[in-house]
């Protein structure tokens, strides 16, 4: 069963700013949310397209906008940064 699907980069970048993106993306999300599907963004590198989002209802993101592609030793300590 699918939990979870992902919205590609080229459904997020510059979403902020296109409308017809916003409603291409935004009906993927709805559908998705329908099926009790969660949805997740793709490539988010600025506030503006994350804010987008979750304007249209994706709460999950991932991207330059959090974090750079780091090794293991990096991540743990980022994720201890995070949550202390």
């Amino acid at each position: 069963m699918v939990s979870q699907i992902k919205l590609d980069r080229s459904l997020v970048a510059d979403i902020d700013r296109d409308p017809e993106l916003q409603m291409i993306t935004g009906a993927l999300i709805h559908l998705a949310a329908q099926l009790g599907i969660k949805t997740l963004g793709e490539g988010v590198e600025t506030t503006a397209e994350q804010g987008m989002l979750e304007k249209l209802g994706c709460y999950r993101a991932q991207g330059f906008l959090h974090a750079h592609p780091m090794p293991l030793d990096r991540l743990m300590a980022w994720i201890d940064q995070r949550t202390a």
